[in-house]
């Protein structure tokens, strides 16, 4: 017994019942028949994918804690596990974080390490989905980009370019 040609369970048909019928070249023929179960698993197979190509946000400088940028959300077409999908960042400036199941990105910049448009007015981060990928099958993972700009405040005083000024 084979297929014809590949069986993909995200095509909706998991399973098939098959009725075989077995004969003899007798002068009269002896048959019987039997049924057959085929039940087709899933296997992590399909990658997830954005809803978006790249994700952008805008936040003026200065912006505290926890203050929610966007969500990135993934979509993966396989089942069970393999189609569950979790979040991560690479970001290089340790400013923004991204809840793990939910793809929420929030700013966690402290005092000491905070958007500042004197520093960078963008930050471009990596936002990472995976599938968990079931017991024995290899997670899947995708990429895209945030864009993160930085917009102005003002938040310093006017300096005068000499000490003394004379009339």
């Amino acid at each position: 017994l084979r297929t014809r040609g590949p069986l993909d369970y995200e095509s909706g048909v998991i399973a098939y019942t098959l009725q075989i019928l077995a004969s003899d070249g007798g002068q009269t023929p002896l048959t019987t028949t039997c049924t057959v179960h085929i039940n087709v698993t899933d296997v992590n197979d399909n990658s997830p994918i954005f809803n978006a190509t790249s994700y952008a946000a805008t936040i003026p400088e200065g912006t505290p804690n926890n203050v929610t940028l966007t969500t990135a959300l993934a979509t993966d077409a396989d089942s069970g596990l393999n189609g569950v999908v979790r979040y991560a960042l690479t970001d290089p400036s340790q400013l923004y974080a991204i809840s793990a199941t939910a793809g929420v990105i929030t700013t966690v910049g402290t005092p000491t390490n905070f958007c500042d448009l004197e520093r960078t007015r963008e930050y471009v981060v990596t936002v990472i989905a995976s599938d968990v990928g079931a017991p024995g099958q290899p997670s899947r993972t995708t990429t895209t980009r945030l864009v993160v700009t930085i917009t102005d405040v003002n938040d310093l005083p006017p300096l005068f370019s000499a000490a003394t000024i004379s009339s």
